[in-house]
């Protein structure tokens, strides 16, 4: 009879390992369920966050751009007044530099008629 004391013992232990894995196993799938929940909350309110930080980064953004437009505008008439003064002195060293040129090209004449002068060519 030990025997059938250590079957009915084995049999009522391995039901019992059964219920226990069963009862496991819902708690771990509850646990899961719970877990999965909270990361699905978790992550709706950190896009709901990552959402409203880019609109105001988005909004920062366009409101420095538009200043920086703002500022260029107003160095506009600044810049055109450098550069229209710049091409001025560029005009006038154009202007020197062919008066110039235009010195040398008589002194080298008058040089060479003076060359011929003195030789007795002319």
């Amino acid at each position: 009879m030990s025997n059938a004391q250590d079957l009915r013992r084995l049999t009522e232990e391995a039901a019992n390992a059964y219920e226990d894995r069963v009862t496991r196993l819902a708690a771990i799938k509850t646990e899961t369920t719970e877990m999965l929940e909270g990361f699905g909350k978790e992550r709706a309110e950190m896009s709901a966050q990552l959402k409203a930080d880019l609109a105001k980064a988005e909004a920062e953004r366009v409101r420095q751009a538009q200043e920086e437009a703002r500022e260029r505008a107003a160095e506009v008439p600044e810049r055109r007044a450098e550069v229209s003064e710049m091409l001025e002195g560029f005009e006038q060293l154009r202007s020197q530099r062919g008066a110039l040129r235009s010195q040398r090209c008589w002194r080298a004449f008058a040089r060479s008629k003076l060359r011929l002068l003195l030789h007795g060519e002319i």
